[in-house]
């Protein structure tokens, strides 16, 4: 079984490990599985010398859709 599977959130994240979430970049449209979007974030924040949630937060760059590019909430059941 792979590390990412057994976790139930990303590493000195809050955010749930969600395989069918993306996010996608609302100036480019470039859409990022959720790992690499948080691990983007990751480097960010430690980079600013700020805390992940605080990079998290304010980030307006990027939303949260599915695979085709979709508002993630509103396929949710």
């Amino acid at each position: 079984m792979k590390k990412e599977q057994e976790q139930k959130y990303y590493e000195g994240t809050n955010i749930e490990v969600d395989n069918n979430a993306y996010y996608k970049n609302v100036n480019t449209g470039v859409i990022m599985p959720e790992r690499e979007y948080v691990e983007m974030i990751k480097r960010e924040a430690e980079e600013l010398g700020i805390s992940f949630d605080e990079c998290f937060t304010e980030d307006d760059m990027f939303v949260l859709v599915d695979e085709d590019g979709n508002d993630y909430y509103t396929n949710e059941e």
